[in-house]
């Protein structure tokens, strides 16, 4: 267990002619205030003041895709696994913790297939971890170029989630903010950025949360609380319930289609949640949670869009 912990100062991590070549293990990567990467142990009382500035410059023979986690607590949270890679001998929980410092993401590569997680208290959460009690104040910004061909999440609490992740009663009051050019999927939110076959209840946004009018995305899905929450494995327990959003949505970023295949851009937008696929319920975006969108069609004429606004949710799908 790591208990009453403090951090603070500057924490910078600037990696230039990164070129990995093996593709596995590639998202064991993480950078953060307090641990780099937390597998099977307990957080608990511990608060990040740092200012956590990651300057990613991969190499351009990069080949394979390249995950990068940040956060200002931790920036990959998972289980411990045995050796077959699924038997859980150790589980992760992160609890009562507080952030405090900026985090940044900066890209100078738009050839690499990159795939960012970056968020206030927990970059990439995967395989059962569980986060209770987390409030984020610094401001998060995701900062390109990136290119057509990478994923990139950010959120005030947590920048991605993926099986069977649960986050209960937390909150953000900083401002989330991406710009700098090409994006390829853009997913955005005030707590989470993509929460994927996980559960949550009681997250609250407080944090402006802006795209930038230099931002050009074939895919941006841009919610007040979550970008985008998915229920596919177990849709049962991958409910979001009990959330609201509090403060402004602003799209000001041009939305693009430059994919040589007939890949269909999705653009959500939502005051609340900018995608739901499941039966997520009592989802609230309060009055303060304006939702503003002044954006441009990039190469209009291929028609493959799907584009959805909504004051509280943009996008509902329903899981069978």
């Amino acid at each position: 267990t790591i208990l009453n912990c403090s951090v603070s100062g500057t924490i910078t991590v600037d990696v230039k002619d990164f070129a990995p070549t093996v593709a596995e293990n590639q998202q064991d990567s993480g950078a953060a205030g307090l641990v780099g990467q937390l597998a099977g142990v307990t957080i608990s009382d511990c608060v990040n003041e740092a200012t956590l500035d990651i300057k990613q410059i991969f190499s351009e023979s990069t080949t394979v895709v390249v995950i990068a986690n940040g956060g200002g607590i931790v920036g990959y949270l998972h289980n411990a696994v045995g050796a077959d890679g699924s038997t859980i001998i150790g589980s992760s929980t992160i609890e009562n913790c507080v952030n405090k410092g900026q985090v940044t993401f900066t890209n100078a590569s738009t050839a690499v297939s990159i795939s960012t997680r970056i968020g206030g208290l927990i970059g990439n959460a995967h395989k059962g971890a569980m986060a209770t009690g987390l409030v984020n104040y610094g401001d998060i910004s995701i900062k390109g170029p990136f290119g057509s061909t990478h994923t990139d999440n950010a959120g005030g609490v947590l920048g991605f989630a993926n099986t069977a992740i649960t986050l209960n009663d937390s909150k953000n009051y900083g401002t989330i903010s991406c710009s700098g050019g090409d994006f390829g999927a853009l997913q955005i939110g005030g707590v989470a950025g993509m929460f994927g076959d996980s559960a949550g209840t009681q997250l609250h946004n407080y944090g402006a949360v802006i795209v930038a009018e230099d931002v050009k995305a074939y895919q941006l899905l841009v919610g007040g609380a979550v970008g985008r929450h998915t229920g596919v494995t177990d849709i049962e327990f991958s409910i979001l319930s009990h959330c609201s959003n509090n403060a402004p949505v602003t799209v000001l970023g041009g939305m693009k289609q430059d994919k040589t295949t007939a890949e269909k851009g999705f653009f959500h937008i939502g005051g609340a949640i900018a995608w739901s696929q499941n039966n997520d319920h009592d989802i609230v975006n309060n009055a303060e949670g304006v939702v503003t969108v002044k954006s441009t069609l990039i190469n209009a004429e291929k028609t493959a869009y799907n584009l959805s606004i909504g004051g509280g949710i943009g996008y509902q799908t329903q899981n069978a």
